[in-house]
């Protein structure tokens, strides 16, 4: 019987709580921070922390290295721009 309550409200709540915010006659999905005239790339990580990305790393997983200058790169996560260092403005 308690079962059958936690699966109902569960339910209802699923069908209240939604991923898009409204805003007057807005409606935000979270993505407004996007500009779809670049190319973004998705960086996996296992755990907070510092990380080091070699050239040769990004050469092999097709990163356009020697492209755009260093100082041009930025790095996203959960929508906001966090730090990101180089050692290098100009090409890598």
């Amino acid at each position: 019987m308690m079962r059958w309550f936690f699966l109902s409200v569960s339910l209802l709540f699923a069908c209240w709580a939604r991923a898009q915010m409204l805003v007057g006659a807005d409606t935000l999905y979270g993505n407004e921070w996007l500009d779809f005239s670049r190319t973004y790339y998705r960086i996996y990580v296992a755990e907070d922390g510092i990380y080091r990305i070699g050239y040769q790393t990004l050469a092999e997983a097709g990163f356009p290295v020697g492209q755009a200058p260093a100082a041009e790169w930025r790095l996203y996560a959960f929508g906001q721009q966090v730090p990101l260092f180089t050692t290098t403005d100009g090409l890598f």
